[in-house]
């Protein structure tokens, strides 16, 4: 989390500005660009999910495994 977020703190405003419609800089959005915007935008999308799985699934497990399911 610390690495992208710094990655995207160095390249994040540079980067915001390029993918806009009416941007005359649209075509300086190299491929290692775009594929930096998108990645980290797909990063973002994901990660929550990928934390939920790892990370709520033991926790919900447990509660059925004990039992405590049952008191709420």
């Amino acid at each position: 989390m610390a690495a992208v977020t710094a990655i995207l703190a160095i390249t994040g405003p540079h980067l915001a500005d390029l993918p806009g419609q009416d941007n005359p800089f649209r075509e300086n959005l190299t491929a290692a660009g775009g594929a930096l915007y998108y990645g980290s935008a797909a990063l973002v999308y994901a990660l929550p999910a990928v934390v939920g799985i790892f990370w709520g699934a033991p926790l919900v497990t447990r509660e059925l495994e004990t039992g405590t399911h049952r008191l709420v």
